[in-house]
């Protein structure tokens, strides 16, 4: 089964008026050594995207529909990724029943076995997982978790963030392929986590943290009339990092003791617009299986990459084959230069005394059958590797 980091908080990061102090030079320093570390993944990365998912081709979604699949002659992965992540979603998280719930630990329940003791904290904890299932259920988690196993099938390694919203106990976030990376221990537990969001505009920073968090060039900006300059987007780095033990005090609450420190940070200004703490790490990041050493995962989208390329080659060929056998190469007589009718129902004159002067169909004796049979061998083994068989025998098709 998909693994993930068993790590989902919920709360905020301390807002406290002394905030914790952060070298923002040192942390992009972190961020920009760990994103060069990830870059010999991300060829593979995007030509996966290209050909299973390719409305995530750019973080940005600025790629028009029309430019993200000229590539795609073949959509048998995009479907095969999509009937996959559909069946992760409905098996392992579905909407409409329980799939999670509270209990006291094992060890807290034997030291103390009295029957009503026992009965009234497992009615605490059922009171617990009710609260606990109207929250995810009334929150964006579906949404969310669908897009992560997308983007985990495809790339094999998907991630969300946890938080609590202005207007609701839970908000999820899915992070997009090639804006994040992260680190984990000898345990593979996640140490740090670091998220870009390339595109904020000054108006969504200035909602989210206030107008005295901006450095004064962008105050000004926002004093401008001009409707663009509160549109101006800036490159904001989420991080989140484990304490060293020693660091923080835990017998505090404030952000700067928490176990996990957290700074959004202005990238090109090296300018700190927050900073706090969380009890736990609010990221979590799914995997199928682990690429070789190192945290990157393996899965479905990077083994079916060489059939899924093939197919599409083939495709492409079979849709030549099939424009010319619908609208054939002709050679004619240099003398009917001009005259040929190709048009539904033309008709082409020629001189019936010079029979070997008519115009001809040639180079029309390719076996587009060939093409087909390799071609249903490559969708099948696309599926196997997408799992469909086995979502389509739970699903009794």
């Amino acid at each position: 089964m998909p693994t993930a980091n068993a790590e989902a908080p919920v709360q905020q990061p301390e807002k406290v008026a002394k905030k914790p102090a952060v070298d923002a030079k040192a942390v992009i320093a972190k961020y920009n050594l760990l994103v060069q570390q990830r870059s010999p993944r991300e060829a593979d990365w995007d030509e996966a995207i290209r050909y299973m998912m390719p409305r995530r081709i750019d973080a940005t979604g600025t790629t028009t529909v029309s430019e993200a699949t000229k590539a795609v002659f073949d959509d048998t992965a995009i479907i095969a990724n999509n009937t996959l992540a559909a069946g992760l979603v409905s098996t392992i998280t579905p909407a409409t029943e329980r799939w999670a719930a509270l209990e006291s630990p094992a060890a807290f329940r034997d030291e103390t076995p009295d029957e009503n003791a026992q009965a009234v904290r497992g009615a605490w904890y059922q009171d617990a997982t009710d609260i606990l299932s109207r929250a995810i259920a009334n929150s964006n988690f579906h949404t969310e978790i669908h897009e992560l196993h997308l983007c985990r099938n495809t790339i094999c390694t998907g991630a969300m963030g946890v938080f609590e919203g202005e207007d609701s106990p839970l908000v999820f976030k899915h992070v997009p392929p090639k804006t994040f990376t992260f680190t984990e221990d000898n345990e593979g537990r996640i140490t740090s986590f670091f998220r870009e969001m390339a595109n904020m505009t000054l108006e969504q920073v200035v909602r989210q943290w206030g107008e005295e968090s901006l450095p004064e060039k962008y105050r000004e900006k926002l004093k401008s009339d001009n409707p663009a300059d509160k549109q101006a987007t800036v490159r904001v780095l989420h991080a989140v990092e484990k304490r060293m033990p020693g660091s923080y005090n835990p017998q505090k609450i404030d952000g700067a003791n928490k176990p996990y420190s957290s700074a959004y940070i202005l990238i090109d200004d090296k300018h700190v617009l927050d900073a706090g703490g969380y009890d736990d790490m609010p990221y979590v990041v799914g995997r199928f299986l682990k690429w070789g050493a190192d945290q990157w995962g393996y899965g479905p989208g990077i083994e079916a990459l060489p059939s899924v390329r093939q197919l599409n080659f083939i495709e492409q060929h079979a849709d030549v084959a099939a424009e010319i056998a619908v609208f054939p190469r002709v050679m004619a007589p240099q003398g009917m230069k001009g005259k040929l009718d190709l048009a539904a129902a033309g008709i082409t004159f020629f001189d019936p005394n010079q029979p070997n002067a008519r115009p001809t169909v040639w180079g029309t004796e390719m076996r587009p059958e060939y093409l087909d049979v390799r071609a249903d061998k490559k969708r099948e083994a696309v599926r196997r590797l997408f799992h469909n068989d086995l979502f389509q025998m739970l699903g009794g098709r």
